[in-house]
């Protein structure tokens, strides 16, 4: 292909050309090509670094009662407004019996389905961001 060009080295054809009274056409192209290349300069210039890919979140994991110490079990008891009393026992029959676990993981699922949507969009948007520069460039 070309040979590599900063606009600087441009700059000195163009100026050589001029001072040696050289053809016209080989100014206008070594102009046009000073041109592309300032393009191109101020394009990178421009360009500020695409932020990298989001990563999607993991899926939430069922927390099991039997891992949950009394201090967990009455977190989550008094997050549904359910009684605190009573002995460890008491507290694990009583998360059961509301199937608050099962609540809480819907709703965890619920957030990370969202979360990942965004994940996604986000992504989606770097992609096109990522394509749009490469054409952009491409073009010059």
């Amino acid at each position: 292909g070309m040979p590599k060009q900063t606009v600087e080295s441009v700059l000195q054809d163009v100026h050589r050309l001029l001072s040696s009274g050289g053809p016209r056409s080989a100014v206008r192209s070594a102009l046009e090509r000073r041109g592309r290349l300032e393009c191109v300069k101020a394009l990178l210039a421009s360009a500020a670094p695409l932020p990298a890919l989001p990563t999607i979140p993991s899926e939430p994991r069922v927390r099991t009662i039997d891992s949950l110490n009394v201090e967990e079990l009455k977190a989550v008891l008094r997050k549904h407004g359910a009684k605190l009393s009573g002995r460890k026992a008491e507290l694990v029959e009583r998360v059961k019996d509301g199937m608050y676990l099962n609540v809480e993981h819907e709703e965890e699922l619920f957030k990370h389905q969202q979360l990942k949507q965004e994940t996604l969009t986000r992504s989606a948007e770097i992609e096109m961001q990522v394509a749009q520069r490469a054409a952009s460039l491409s073009s010059i």
